[in-house]
């Protein structure tokens, strides 16, 4: 992570290391939420996207974006490169859950 964050300071764009930045604090925070993971969060769909978000698809959401805005990009194209990150992210974490846990059927 360190040298991560050494590298983006000497991109020396402010917004993409910001950007990265936020995606260190939503891994923390989706760590929490796991280890906080009941009986009451464990059906709760909702919570597991947001979750599935913070741990996983903020990372893919947010490299998308940086790259765009690195890029030279319009805000508008960035936002949409944002949201691709995102669904692709959790479409990759609950397909991987799903074999995960459905795997001894095949």
């Amino acid at each position: 992570m360190a040298r991560a964050s050494i590298a983006l300071a000497q991109l020396q764009n402010l917004r993409v290391v910001e950007l990265l930045a936020t995606v260190i604090a939503n891994l923390v925070e989706g760590e929490v939420m796991q280890m906080k993971t009941d009986s009451k969060h464990l059906l709760n769909f909702d919570y597991y996207i947001q979750k599935t978000y913070l741990k996983t698809a903020t990372l893919i959401a947010k490299s998308c974006q940086a790259t765009a805005i690195l890029g030279g990009q319009q805000e508008e194209i960035a936002e949409i490169a944002y949201q691709y990150g995102r669904n692709f992210g959790i479409a990759f974490q609950v397909s991987s859950s799903f074999f995960l846990h459905f795997s001894f059927l095949y």
